[in-house]
């Protein structure tokens, strides 16, 4: 995880250290903000171990979600596919209520994923990652989770979204008739595609460079599974990639590094799990609806605000990748 200033603290750090010292088996520790965006997380370390400790609000936090997340790690972990899981407290609990001034918050202890982020991969990273999510989505695939994790679906891609970022472009009309236009094109032409046999079950839906790490031997772990949910698992795959066009879009990359890097995960995701032509057809379309999610994602995490300028970027990325990959 990258470091990045960190705000005060909703419960104080002499709390957070009672509480996992008291109800945890984990030796003494330091612990310290390390985050504080949608949620507060808070970094433990000793001299061998490192420890995530996450509070999430009651007020803005589903709790079967969480439960859903918190279960599909420790499969994921059972299976041997490397993530950042929730450690269950000496009782075998894995969520604290927690009591605040402003009311209820969730904590949960994470396991550390150790390295660092890399934001340009070499191949060698590349195929490390595209097993990974391979091996990942051959157990994720028609899975069925005993809580309800949040579905990927035409309305959740599209309706719901549209209807926060509406709101949050106040001023700028052509721009939004421009943005449902696509929207209504780029919807019936999925629609057409989920008609079709495409690998379903559960999946990451953020894999940004931020989301994952690299250790020193070259191992890659994945964490921050909670936007993780019900859909298409070519999702992960357009996550993937989605990064690689924002560094286009920064001038900090080419397209034809991006489009390389793209074979190369293809090329060694396919080794252990078949991409049909169908996802494949797909992929530019559910590339939009990741733009269009995420967009109002931010709009909520940052209490229902979003700057002119944040928006007019975001929506320039968005007319970019309708360009460059989506065909009407």
């Amino acid at each position: 995880m990258k470091t990045v200033t960190a705000g005060r603290p909703i419960i104080s750090i002499q709390d957070i250290q009672s509480l996992v010292e008291e109800r945890y088996t984990v030796e003494k520790f330091a612990c310290k903000l390390y985050r504080s965006t949608f949620n507060y997380i808070y970094l433990l370390e000793n001299s061998t171990s490192k420890y995530i400790f996450k509070i999430r609000h009651a007020d803005s936090t589903d709790l079967e979600e969480l439960k859903a997340e918190i279960e599909l790690l420790a499969i994921l972990q059972l299976n041997a596919v490397r993530v950042a899981a929730a450690i269950a407290d000496n009782t075998g609990v894995y969520i604290q209520y927690l009591e605040h001034s402003s009311g209820i918050c969730y904590g949960v202890l994470y396991v550390y994923a150790p390295g660092i982020t890399h934001y340009y991969l070499d191949e060698k990273q590349v195929a490390t990652f595209a097993k990974e999510l391979a091996k990942m989505h051959n157990i994720t695939a028609g899975l069925q989770l005993n809580s309800k994790k949040k579905e990927y679906n035409l309305d959740t891609l599209f309706t719901y979204p549209l209807a926060k970022i509406i709101v949050a472009c106040t001023g700028i009309y052509e721009d939004l008739t421009w943005l449902n236009e696509m929207s209504a094109l780029a919807r019936d032409k999925l629609a057409q595609f989920f008609q079709d046999n495409m690998s379903y079950g559960y999946c990451h839906f953020d894999l940004l460079p931020t989301n994952f790490h690299f250790d020193e031997d070259g191992q890659i772990m994945f964490y921050d599974f909670e936007l993780s949910g019900k859909g298409h698992l070519i999702n992960d795959l357009v996550s993937f990639y989605s990064h690689y066009f924002l560094l286009i879009i920064h001038n900090q990359g080419t397209r034809e590094e991006a489009d390389r890097a793209f074979f190369l995960l293809v090329k060694n995701y396919t080794k252990i799990r078949p991409i049909t032509s169908i996802e494949m057809g797909a992929f530019p379309y559910l590339g939009f609806a990741f733009w269009i999610f995420h967009l109002s994602h931010e709009y909520v995490k940052n209490n229902f605000v979003l700057e002119p300028e944040y928006l007019k970027q975001r929506l320039l990325i968005i007319k970019t990748w309708v360009n460059w990959y989506l065909q009407f």
